[in-house]
């Protein structure tokens, strides 16, 4: 077997591309609560759907701040703030297909319309662009990527849910590839990639300090991610941070695929609507 922590970085990143939808970028920075809506909507396109159906799907908000233990009323005025950025601003992921031996960038965007419905405030309605959704549900096909939904759900900061996506991204593609049982991955990423993973749009100098360490504290209280030491290992090139390893465990039983369904019912504690 191919041992993953020898690869080189480029390797890993590529493998994790390919086999993870996951890691595809936003074309700008998203919110927390852009990115929380985000990852709950793409979990409601079930691998079954009729990719050519337009089809309606729903988000409650009420359940929503039920499964995060925050005020209804609260939380809707915040989410009318989140529906009226996307409405007023396309937001796109950048992905890549396979044209004969090379790849095509390509940029798809996520919402055809996203509206707080007229009649319950408190329901969102969803339509996703044609593309995005097709290619949504032939990743399905392939890759189970579910999101454990309620872990997103339940984190505090915007640079915490995109570190805790790539973390949880990464160790999924690298169990499926070399076939990884023991529930602990090393993940090495470039500090440069790194950066743009987590979005993050300000000064390098405080990067560790403003964003890294906060998030990493973060998916060690809340999450099924533990990150040895709680921070990653720090690789050096002179006194210039080159690169980070991520050491860390999955504690939920790895005897279910990290994106599995079950998993995203189990934690999110409501049902998804069909």
């Amino acid at each position: 077997m191919k041992d993953p922590k020898n690869l080189p970085d480029i390797v890993q990143q590529s493998l994790m591309e390919t086999n993870s939808f996951a890691l595809l970028e936003f074309d700008k920075p998203m919110t927390m609560l852009q990115q929380k809506l985000y990852y709950l909507s793409a979990a409601l396109i079930k691998n079954g759907d009729d990719p050519e159906e337009n089809q309606l799907y729903h988000i409650n908000i009420r359940d929503m701040a039920k499964a995060t233990d925050s005020s209804p009323t609260s939380l809707r005025t915040n989410m009318e703030r989140v529906v009226q950025a996307f409405t007023e601003t396309n937001v796109n992921l950048r992905t890549a297909i396979n044209i004969g031996d090379s790849k095509t960038a390509i940029v798809l965007g996520i919402y055809q319309s996203i509206i707080l419905d007229r009649n319950d405030p408190y329901q969102v309605e969803i339509r996703f662009n044609y593309d995005f959704r097709k290619k949504m549900l032939e990743m399905k096909k392939i890759h189970d990527i579910q999101y454990p939904v309620k872990t997103i759900l339940d984190l505090h900061s915007k640079y915490a849910i995109s570190l805790y996506v790539f973390l949880i991204a990464s160790a999924s593609a690298l169990r499926d590839e070399f076939g990884i049982s023991n529930g602990k991955y090393d993940i090495a990423v470039t500090k440069s990639r790194l950066l743009q993973v987590m979005q993050y749009d300000k000064s390098p100098g405080v990067f560790h300090q403003r964003a890294l360490l906060p998030a990493c504290d973060n998916l060690n209280k809340d999450s099924e991610i533990y990150i040895e030491n709680g921070k990653p290992e720090f690789i050096k090139k002179g006194n210039a941070i080159v690169e980070y390893v991520f050491h860390i465990r999955i504690t939920t039983s790895i005897q279910k695929p990290i994106f599995s369904k079950s998993l995203l019912q189990e934690t999110l504690g409501f049902d998804l609507p069909q």
